[in-house]
């Protein structure tokens, strides 16, 4: 039950992130919002594995901290991907 609860936040907290991501910069690192979406969930999933692999302390607890690391980890990433693109204005 634990592997679907996470499975299921990494998901829904990167779909979250990658459209909250877009709204912000007003644009996308792909040119569409499903490969926004795709990164900030594999951004998700990285962040997560980085907080456990490296015993992180994240300062809220439960499934609140869980969603904090998701959105942190989904956001970076798919900023960093829009960062590193060619012909990038930066992040706008």
């Amino acid at each position: 039950m634990y592997v679907v609860s996470v499975l299921m936040t990494g998901i829904v907290v990167g779909m979250l992130a990658g459209l909250m991501t877009r709204a912000a910069t007003g644009s996308s690192a792909f040119g569409t919002l499903l490969y926004d979406v795709f990164v900030a969930i594999a951004g998700a999933f990285t962040a997560r594995w980085i907080v456990t692999r490296f015993d992180v302390a994240v300062p809220v607890p439960g499934q609140q901290g869980a969603i904090v690391v998701a959105l942190i980890g989904g956001t970076g990433l798919t900023l960093l991907f829009r960062l590193l693109r060619p012909n990038s204005r930066m992040l706008w």
